[in-house]
């Protein structure tokens, strides 16, 4: 589960990538101002170790590190 807050409402991309590069999931949808949780879908094709999260909105971007077990 990603958790995050937008300072405004708008359009937001959720880039969910492994240590390589290679994107796994991708969610775009437009959200009001304020506190959001969305599931990250995984299944089994996602090996264990370490992802990184983009978070692209209104307020900016952002990126934090995802462990996988």
């Amino acid at each position: 589960t990603a958790a995050f807050y937008l300072p405004e409402s708008g359009e937001t991309t959720l880039t969910l990538t492994d240590a390589t590069g290679q994107v796994l999931q991708t969610i775009q949808a437009w959200r009001e101002r304020g506190y959001h949780e969305t599931v990250l879908e995984l299944g089994r094709s996602a090996r264990s170790g370490l992802l990184l999260l983009r978070m692209d909105g209104p307020g900016g971007t952002e990126t934090q590190k995802v462990m996988k077990f």
